[in-house]
């Protein structure tokens, strides 16, 4: 789970958090959190990305496998409060070797519960915010992209809806029987991502 400062709509949430470095200086609006002290969280290469108790306008949801309770306050308290409310996936579960572990779903769950506020937007797939960031980032056409992914719901639905020819690899959490009962379809299916070689080959 994140928390950010960002003076926009949450459609505007593909840019930064407010990251310091040290010798930077931080501002925030006036406002209080009830049990929410300030934390930091370290930064590739060196400083820290602070959340202050003033700061916080984003609660972002997420797969967090260090979730505990006071983040859990912490981000009651913003979204009480009416800071934006917004997630990175709806998965329920994540698929690792051997089994599952609980996914962003639990998370968006246990927070609408306790503040009775729904989540405002999931910007993830099947998000098309996703695709359209994805797509301006690299300077491509979504008519010149192939969209692999292991899940009907999320990887090959957004595929298809933004446009996209879509690939389905059989190795994560779809399986024949979910494949032949959906009415999604993908354009190729694979067995391994190594067989997607050919296909690019042909696809330069």
């Amino acid at each position: 789970m994140m928390i950010l400062r960002r003076r926009n709509s949450p459609e505007g949430i593909r840019s930064k958090a407010n990251m310091f470095r040290p010798g930077w200086t931080m501002s925030g609006r006036i406002g209080h959190y009830p049990a929410m002290p300030d934390w930091a969280a370290p930064l590739p290469g060196g400083g820290l990305m602070l959340f202050h108790q003033f700061m916080i306008e984003y609660v972002i949801a997420a797969f967090d496998r260090t979730f505990d309770y006071r983040k859990y306050n912490i981000a009651f308290q913003a979204i009480k409060k009416g800071e934006h409310f917004i997630a990175t996936n709806p998965d329920r579960t994540c698929p690792v070797e051997g089994g599952e572990l609980p996914d962003c779903a639990g998370i968006i769950a246990a927070l609408e519960a306790v503040t009775l506020k729904k989540v405002e937007v999931v910007v993830g797939k099947p998000s098309p915010i996703t695709v359209q960031v994805a797509l301006e980032a690299m300077g491509l056409e979504a008519r010149d992209c192939i969209l692999v992914g292991d899940r009907l719901e999320r990887d090959i639905r957004m595929g298809r809806e933004a446009g996209m020819k879509t690939a389905l690899v059989m190795t994560g959490v779809t399986d024949r029987k979910t494949l032949d009962a959906s009415p999604i379809r993908p354009d190729y299916i694979f067995e391994s991502i190594a067989d997607l070689e050919p296909l690019l080959l042909r696809h330069p």
